[in-house]
């Protein structure tokens, strides 16, 4: 990730640090989260709602275009709570 984007994800947890190197930055951020209690809220958002949602994506788009990746959601076209969980539960099956 750039440091920009480390940063962006610290502002939506109420921490910044905007000095140093990425991993620097990622460092202040993840001490900040712990001093406030927010580590796992963090990692929660990191591990799985920020990586399901871009995998997410990534299966609309291919069933956009007509190259669908899994036949089980093949059909889905456009995201909304439940189609994303509907693709979600896919994609951690599989």
């Amino acid at each position: 990730m750039t440091g920009s984007k480390i940063q962006d994800i610290g502002i939506k947890f109420g921490v910044s640090y905007e000095e140093g190197s990425r991993w620097q930055i990622l460092q202040s951020i993840l001490f900040s989260l712990h001093e406030n209690g927010k580590t796992s809220d963090f990692f929660y958002y990191y591990l799985f709602k920020m990586n399901i949602t871009s995998a997410v994506r990534e299966v609309i788009d291919g069933n956009i275009n007509a190259k669908p990746k899994y036949t089980k959601v093949e059909e889905i076209v456009e995201e909304s709570e439940q189609n994303n969980k509907a693709i979600a539960s896919v994609l951690r099956t599989d």
